[in-house]
């Protein structure tokens, strides 16, 4: 089986109370341990840091946090 190396979008999307402190386990179930967290510019550390406990409760690790003040596709891939 080959490793992932990325997820289509929107392959992992969920809209609902509590999603963002289910993050690990979303990203779990799909086979993705070792992650690159995109957080928007100027985002709540609160936020942030849910979204990293979430990931370690969970078996993933964010290997990388990448803080974009732009909102595309193309400025988060730089």
């Amino acid at each position: 089986m080959t490793p992932r190396t990325q997820i289509g979008i929107p392959t992992v999307v969920r809209v609902k109370p509590g999603a963002l402190d289910r993050l690990g386990i979303y990203l779990s179930r799909q086979g993705h341990r070792r992650v690159v967290l995109v957080v928007s510019g100027g985002m709540v550390p609160d936020l942030v840091e849910r979204a990293e406990r979430s990931l370690v409760r969970n078996g993933a690790e964010a290997v990388e946090r990448v803080e974009s003040s732009d909102a595309t596709f193309e400025a988060v891939a730089a």
